[in-house]
Formats: structure tokens, C-alpha cells, sequence
């Protein structure tokens, strides 16, 4: 992952959730992309932090644009960004259900942080609006997270080996030698 494609990435995130994600929100809810994307690069990369800590500058744009207060956003991405950061490094980075758990607990700790935040704040929202709206926003984020890593996979060619660890085929065969059109792709260099 290089800056370019993690701001890429974010930008496009930012334009679809003000533009497309609204037309097919369920009920008025729809899934966060910003936070999904930000839990990803964070969860899958081993530097990710680097690259998700990105996410600032559109985590402002995205208040500006649709928050009530400005920096909240920002700011409990950042925090959930570290805690993602310092949990995560244990996590087996390779395996589906650790994907989702890590965004289904990434999504409820985002919005109650943000709730908490502007019940501080003075906002008059109760802890019953949260739950009815995380009844429905849970599911579109651990769906959306499902499909950015599948396309992820798709992208990639990750294959999930059968022990549930994953291994990306990046053309090196492993010091064998592969033939295409008679001549060796990879030699071993001794």
C-alpha cells in the first residue's frame, strides 16, 4: 500500500458516500465507507496505521459536508484507528471471521464513541436511537467490509489454504521453475 493509493482510495470512499451510498441506503441508513475503508487498510497492513491516518482530511470534509460538529469524526477515527493498531497485532491478520469481528466491533465502537461525543457535546440523542440505528448499520458495515475484501482477494489473489491462513500469489513459485514459452520465469540466483 503506498499514500497515493490509500488517498485513492479514501477520495473515492468520501465521493461515493455523499453520492451514490444515499441512493441505496436501507430505512436511511447507510454503511459508513470512511470507517470501513480506515478499519481495513488499519486491520490488513502491518504499517497500516501509516496509511489509515490518511483518513483525517476526509473524516473532516465528511463533517463538514454531513456532521453536526466538526473534528468528531476525525477524532474517534483516530482513536478507534489506535486501538485497531494496538489490538490488532495479535489478530491472525489471514482468516474471514477475524475481518469480521474486527469491523462489527470496529462499527459498535464508532458510533458509541460518536454518540458519546456529542452527548457531551449536548446532543439530545439516547442510547435506544444508537441501538435502532446500529440494528441496521452493523450488518451494511460488516457487509461492505465483506466486499472490499473480496474485491481485496480479487485483486490480490489471495487463496485461503485450508488451515484458515491465507497466501498471496504474486507469481513467485517458490524457486521452482515455471516454463512460458521455453524460457524460465524465475531463476534461483545463488
Amino acid at each position: 500500500m503506498s499514500y497515493k493509493k490509500a488517498a485513492l482510495l479514501y477520495s473515492v470512499a468520501f465521493l461515493l458516500q455523499f453520492s451514490f451510498m444515499n441512493l441505496c441506503s436501507v430505512l436511511g441508513v447507510a454503511p459508513n465507507l470512511i470507517l470501513c475503508l480506515m478499519l481495513f487498510i488499519t486491520y490488513r497492513y502491518n504499517e497500516g496505521t501509516r496509511y489509515a491516518l490518511l483518513f483525517i482530511p476526509f473524516a473532516l470534509l465528511a463533517d463538514l459536508v454531513g456532521g453536526q460538529y466538526v473534528g468528531v469524526a476525525a477524532l474517534v477515527l483516530f482513536v478507534l484507528c489506535l486501538l485497531t493498531t494496538y489490538f490488532g497485532r495479535d489478530l491472525n491478520r489471514d482468516t474471514l471471521w477475524t475481518l469480521v469481528t474486527v469491523s462489527a466491533v470496529g462499527t459498535v465502537a464508532y458510533y458509541f464513541l460518536y454518540w458519546l461525543i456529542l452527548m457531551v457535546l449536548g446532543n439530545p440523542g439516547t442510547v435506544l436511537g444508537l441501538l435502532k440505528f446500529l440494528f441496521l448499520a452493523l450488518p451494511l458495515n460488516v457487509a461492505t467490509m465483506l466486499v472490499v475484501f473480496l474485491v481485496y482477494r480479487r485483486i490480490y489473489r489471495v487463496r485461503i489454504k485450508p488451515t484458515g491462513y491465507a497466501m498471496v500469489d504474486m507469481g513467485f513459485d517458490g524457486g521452482k521453475r515455471k516454463k512460458r514459452n521455453n524460457k524460465p520465469l524465475i531463476r534461483n540466483i545463488r
